[in-house]
């Protein structure tokens, strides 16, 4: 019954019924660039999708936290999703800028910065340039440098971005089922091509690494152990140059490790994240997990 009433919501959308409005983008002022938030005030967790994604791949996380009482937001970053249009810059500082901005203009002190793929790059971004406005990091799916053999042409970049083969191929250990492979597919369709150029390129030409010594917020990686882009050995060296830093691999998990294994990426990600909260919150919301819900995400739609 919980996960025929959760599947009810996800697929009329009823789970991003939060506020959808503009946002502060770097550079650009007030922007149409869409954000979904559950609950309100202090300790917030912010979550920022990866590359060719939206706020959708949070839906999950984003209703199990709402449903307690914390502060959640999601968003389609500028160029991504239903923010396709929004103005840029897009490369990956820009977007960790317009993640501040977002925080300075709501009054946000600070709060838990959750990332995936390109979203963890972001996430890094904001710890480093704004370590005030960060409490504490997950990221996912992450790296310290670029993993790219060699830069790519625009012509090269284009040409890569098929969406089931992207998707079905490099996101996922396995095919997403389909009561939510249709909402991914969406996102990385309506992604402003020029948008993804730049972000993609700025995404060939970074590196963190020599500064990760000065992240000083709590940060949980979480690897997929068949991730040939971000791999468990990459998660290591990032673990060796922090100051408090944990690796948990997720086994048949590959780029979208949260949705590989849903209930294993929460049963670890969920403790770290409710850390920075009140301490009855935390335990309420580690009450109303419900495992057996996450576990079966992976099995819905499928025959």
């Amino acid at each position: 019954m919980i996960l025929r009433t959760f599947l009810k919501a996800l697929m009329a959308g009823a789970l991003f019924a939060g506020v959808v409005g503009p946002a502060m983008a770097a550079g650009a002022g007030a922007t149409s660039m869409r954000y979904v938030e559950r609950g309100h005030g202090a300790h917030a967790v912010i979550f920022i999708h990866g590359f060719g994604q939206s706020a959708d791949y949070w839906t999950p996380w984003m209703q199990l936290l709402g449903d307690c009482g914390v502060h959640a937001i999601a968003f389609d970053l500028p160029g991504f999703g239903r923010s396709a249009d929004a103005p840029g810059p897009y490369t990956i500082p820009a977007l960790a800028e317009t993640i501040a901005q977002f925080m300075q203009a709501r009054g946000l002190s600070s709060a838990t910065l959750v990332g995936g793929a390109m979203g963890s790059t972001v996430a890094q971004y904001v710890a480093l340039n704004h370590p005030d406005l960060t409490e504490r990091l997950v990221l996912i799916a992450t790296a310290s440098r670029s993993t790219y053999p060699a830069p790519r042409t625009r012509e090269a970049q284009l040409a890569s971005w098929r969406t089931s083969a992207t998707i079905d191929g490099f996101f996922f250990a396995k095919k997403p089922p389909k009561a939510y492979a249709g909402l991914f597919y969406e996102a990385f369709d309506r992604m402003n091509r020029d948008a993804g150029v730049e972000a993609d390129t700025s995404n060939q030409n970074w590196s963190t690494y020599e500064r990760l010594g000065e992240i000083t917020a709590p940060t949980l990686i979480i690897q997929g152990a068949e991730d040939h882009g971000k791999s468990p050995a990459e998660g290591a060296r990032m673990v060796e140059k922090m100051h408090d830093a944990r690796l948990v691999v997720l086994e048949n998990a590959s780029h979208t490790p949260q949705w590989d294994q849903p209930a294993a990426f929460t049963d670890a990600a969920l403790p770290f994240i409710l850390a920075s909260q009140p301490e009855e919150r935390a335990r309420r919301c580690l009450a109303h997990y419900d495992a057996k819900t996450f576990r079966a995400l992976g099995d819905i739609g499928t025959p």
